[in-house]
């Protein structure tokens, strides 16, 4: 297979980081990459790739203000329609 590390996303990982504009959260997360599945030993195994990214400072109270807005990219108007 491929070789493959965590720290190949750090790139992507920081494009997406909280606190670097008006429209994301101003709390400081760590981002660190966990690869779950398809990597043996550094390189992959031609199975699906799982990769979890721990959310550790979340704080619900953060979003008592918008918990009756729809948010791009929560399915919030989705599940609305559905049930």
């Amino acid at each position: 297979g491929l070789e493959i590390a965590p720290e190949e996303f750090t790139h992507d990982l920081q494009r997406r980081a909280s606190g670097k504009s008006r429209h994301t959260s101003a709390r400081r997360e760590a981002d660190e990459i966990e690869i779950l599945s398809g990597v043996y030993e550094g390189r992959t195994t031609g199975t699906p790739i799982g990769l979890l990214i721990r959310n550790t400072d979340q704080r619900s109270k953060d979003y008592s203000n918008i918990a009756q807005q729809f948010r791009p990219g929560h399915a919030d108007y989705t599940y609305w329609q559905k049930y």
